[in-house]
């Protein structure tokens, strides 16, 4: 067993047993109560159900009235039956967190990001997530890591149409990580490449992006991406061979290819859409041994931000 293992292993049974010892009985009340509301939202959806039916029918739209509220009467029910799960699951969550904050050190750890201070706009004014009309969070991660502070989280954005519609336009991961140093001049932005096909585009999202296009000496960095900068020679400097190197890696450590990214002011920003879910894997009927399993990929899965600062302070710029 490797090392880190071991420590995983100990912490998980110093930090994280005796606090699931201590939630049992509140696991076992919470699948109780479950297992009661069971039946009677199943009963309720199918009166919801019929209700709709008759509404429907004296309207002359029978099926979408059936439809419409066995819809929304089983929707309210299915959440109502499974709430009791759903809080002994958070309560998990963060038992399972706080052991690995505290295991990992310098790192905290908030599943709702209400009131954090987390600002959106900068991702928004750096070009890295697309225009939107609301933003919401969850999963923070905040910490220092090799004296660069950070912010991880999983966001969702939605825009409102001129009909009135909201729809999803990004669903992913966002990271905020301080720099050493702030840049001299305006943002420098990696946007993604939409290849031969797609060059008008690429054209055109050129328009609209602040700076000049800056060739990266790199044939498959150039391939994917496109650099644009106000400063020709501070964008090399930043995007020089090693971070390139390290750039090219972050799909396989994030888990998808549509990776934008931005040096602005002082942070680095990214936004990694189509993300799995992220620190999603919690559910009241895992073992104690899936647990582990599970402590040890949420773990993981947290020391994500390490290594993403990690690849970043390998460029010549901020060794």
């Amino acid at each position: 067993m490797e090392t880190d293992d071991i420590d995983l292993a100990r912490a998980f049974d110093r930090h994280v047993v005796p606090e699931l010892t201590r939630l049992e009985q509140h696991r076992l009340e919470a699948v109780a109560e479950s297992a009661k509301r069971k039946w009677p939202a199943i009963f309720g959806t199918a009166f919801g159900a019929a209700i709709g039916g008759a509404i429907g029918s004296f309207f002359d739209s029978g099926f979408v009235g059936f439809i419409f509220l066995g819809f929304i009467f089983g929707l309210g029910l299915a959440v109502w039956a499974g709430s009791p799960l759903g809080t002994f699951e958070g309560h998990q969550r963060q038992a399972v967190m706080d052991a690995i904050c505290t295991h990992v050190g310098e790192i905290s750890y908030s599943r709702s990001v209400t009131d954090s201070g987390f600002d959106v706009s900068a991702f928004e004014k750096a070009h890295v997530v697309p225009d939107h009309s609301s933003a919401t969070f969850e999963d923070l991660l905040r910490g220092t890591h090799r004296g660069c502070s950070f912010d991880l989280v999983e966001a969702t954005l939605r825009k409102r149409g001129s009909s009135n519609k909201t729809r999803t336009v990004f669903e992913g991961l966002l990271v905020r990580i301080s720099l050493p140093r702030a840049l001299t001049s305006g943002p420098v932005i990696i946007a993604a490449d939409r290849g031969q096909w797609l060059g008008f585009f690429n054209t055109v999202s050129g328009w609209m992006t602040p700076g000049s296009r800056v060739a990266i000496p790199h044939d498959a960095f150039e391939e994917r991406y496109e650099v644009y900068a106000e400063n020709a020679r501070e964008a090399l400097e930043l995007i020089n061979p090693r971070f390139v190197e390290n750039f090219l890696k972050l799909p396989d450590v994030l888990g998808t290819k549509k990776i934008l990214a931005a040096f602005h002011g002082s942070a680095f920003l990214i936004s990694a859409e189509g993300t799995d879910a992220f620190l999603d894997d919690f559910s009241a009927d895992v073992t104690m041994a899936e647990l582990r399993t599970l402590f040890a990929r949420t773990h993981h899965e947290t020391r994500l931000i390490h290594r993403i600062v990690d690849q970043l302070l390998e460029g010549d710029r901020y060794a």
